[in-house]
């Protein structure tokens, strides 16, 4: 499944790689498959729940915005067409998780990454 994510480069590479390492076999009850991608991205099942990491954070995400904390990593929450994307707030590196309707309720899928997310990626600053 070919996936548009970002090439990271240095320290960055460096997260995301652990990032992948730590990955669950499953999330939201379904398994891992093939991504086909330059950058970081890991996908599971059919609709594809889908993580990137290093994309730039979102532009709508401001001071002010709702965060979400699921077992202790800090989530700004879009829904789109589709489903769900989640990105992470005041870690090293955004990692982003879409979610497609499919999966419901998505916040599974985020407590199935959680543990990657914060052995992985470095905490800088939490939600305000």
């Amino acid at each position: 499944m070919p996936v548009d994510a970002p090439r990271p480069q240095g320290r960055d590479a460096d997260v995301c790689a652990a990032l992948a390492e730590a990955a669950p076999d499953r999330v939201a009850g379904v398994d891992s498959r093939a991504v086909d991608s330059a950058g970081v991205a890991l996908a599971w099942g059919d609709p594809a729940i889908v993580v990137r990491c290093a994309v730039p954070p979102s532009p709508a995400l401001r001071p002010g915005v709702r965060c979400d904390t699921v077992d202790s990593v800090d989530w700004f929450t879009r829904q789109e067409d589709g489903g769900y994307r989640f990105s992470t707030v005041g870690r090293a590196v955004t990692v982003e998780l879409f979610v497609p309707y499919e999966y419901d309720p998505a916040g599974d899928a985020l407590v199935d990454v959680a543990a990657a997310v914060r052995g992985a990626v470095p905490l800088v600053d939490g939600c305000r």
